[in-house]
């Protein structure tokens, strides 16, 4: 299957401090994907 969606080296920072680093993610159509904390959150 081609890829539909993609996103590269995301990086997301709060309140000054780094929550996700450099995250990659390709997903094809009708995939579905979730990013889950250690707390589940």
């Amino acid at each position: 299957m081609a890829e539909r969606y993609t996103a590269e080296n995301l990086t997301f920072t709060r309140s000054g401090r780094p929550r996700t680093d450099n995250v990659s993610l390709s997903l094809s159509q009708g995939e579905l994907a979730t990013l889950i904390g250690p707390h589940g959150a």
